[in-house]
């Protein structure tokens, strides 16, 4: 084992460590759950325990932040796992139908299931090396693959993915929200942090996890082409965006690690605006189903543009931080060969396809019956118009993406 500091890391104490990395996530942390309470005016309106609510919102960031500056593994698993319990909590306390249960159930047996090993590995690592620092270099070939588990499952990765459209489906609007903008991140967040760690253990294995990434990225917009819940075609949205996500981690290139950072920057924001928009409507009409929630232009224009920028940004807008990502991703995914470049335009058009339909079937068509006249309110206007400025201003603070390859 070979301990060393790396030059970005700005500081560096037993219970934290910050690095350019660190500081993103946690600032996205911060501007993605105040978005979710701003979000959650109903809780409190209608008296629905709404200090509860805070208490486990205020314990979400908590959590995620103790994750994003852990210095050690040993705090990493301990810091992953403690951000479940209160999103837990929020779905079943707060989610909508009786399946919530149901989702809560798969969300906790895939987490632990892939933490488990996470575990075992610390502890192994422990016994040969006798620390399990972060910002150290560790040659044990072996069983590296061990350690990325649980970020795999959280991100997700195609085949451990089933815990994800259930727990957005049932959530409440805020928990999708935190969901998408930050419990995925940290599945990102982690896999970096390992494969920093183990740089040295990579080989087909690498491989043959990003080509199930690419697959589940291209089977993904399939699935959201064939959606009629909106929540559900959001979800699988994000399954696409975080396959590119794992092949830039994986790559261990400066290009493909600035293009993850991106990338899971502007997924955040355009995600979670996403959801909050899927909320408005299902307010309106109390039905997800884009049958039933047709015809929004007709009812309220003002959301018209703000879900047409959103789902812009999904598809890599010009001047969006998505579109930076994903420029670096594909560059990324095409030198592993001609065929990851075909791969690579179906997948855009394949987006694209998704973003329309969803586009389409939401705001046009005939007016449904099941559509109250509403007047969109200025917090959900302020919302949505801050998810989309986040989106394009990160373009301008680029530099403190991009990150060093290995």
């Amino acid at each position: 084992m070979v301990l060393y500091t790396p030059l970005s890391v700005v500081s560096l104490t037993v219970f934290s460590m910050m690095d350019m990395l660190s500081w993103v996530m946690i600032v996205l942390t911060f501007i993605i759950c105040g978005f979710s309470v701003l979000a959650s005016k109903k809780v409190f309106v209608e008296g629905l325990s709404g200090e509860r609510y805070i208490f486990l919102m205020i314990s979400v960031v908590l959590t995620l932040v103790m994750a994003f500056s852990s210095p050690s593994m040993i705090g990493l698993y301990w810091w992953f796992e403690a951000s479940l319990i209160p999103m837990v909590f929020i779905i079943v306390g707060w989610g909508y139908q009786p399946e919530r249960l149901m989702a809560v159930k798969y969300m906790m047996i895939y987490t632990m299931a892939g933490s488990l090993p996470f575990l075992a590995a610390i502890l192994i690592l422990f016994y040969f090396s006798g620390g399990w620092v972060l910002w150290g270099s560790y040659k044990l070939l072996s069983w590296w693959w061990l350690v990325l588990a649980p970020f795999l499952v959280k991100m997700p990765l195609y085949g451990v993915h089933s815990w994800l459209p259930k727990a957005h489906v049932e959530a409440p609007v805020a928990g999708s929200m935190v969901l998408a903008g930050l419990t995925l991140k940290l599945g990102g967040y982690g896999m970096m942090r390992v494969v920093s760690v183990f740089k040295s253990g990579f080989g087909f294995y690498e491989f043959l996890v990003c080509v199930m990434a690419i697959w589940g990225a291209v089977i993904a917009p399939l699935l959201c082409l064939g959606q009629v819940d909106m929540k559900m075609l959001v979800a699988y949205s994000s399954i696409s965006h975080m396959g590119l996500v794992i092949c830039g981690i994986l790559s261990l290139s400066s290009w493909g690690w600035s293009g993850a950072l991106m990338m899971m920057v502007g997924h955040a924001f355009a995600s979670s605006g996403l959801f909050y928009l899927v909320g408005v409507v299902f307010d309106w009409s109390n039905s997800r189903s884009m049958k039933v929630c047709k015809g929004v232009l007709s009812m309220n224009p003002n959301i018209y543009l703000w879900g047409f920028i959103l789902l812009g940004v999904c598809m890599g807008m010009p001047f969006s931080i998505n579109l930076c990502g994903e420029v670096l991703l594909v560059g990324v995914c095409v030198q592993m060969g001609l065929f990851f470049c075909v791969i690579m335009v179906v997948l855009s058009v394949l987006t694209v396809g998704y973003s329309l339909y969803f586009f389409g079937c939401l705001f046009h068509g005939r007016v449904s019956e099941c559509l109250r006249v509403c007047d969109i309110e200025m917090l959900s206007v302020f919302i949505l118009v801050g998810h989309v400025v986040c989106a394009f201003l990160s373009v301008f603070l680029c530099d403190f993406f991009f990150l060093s390859g290995f």
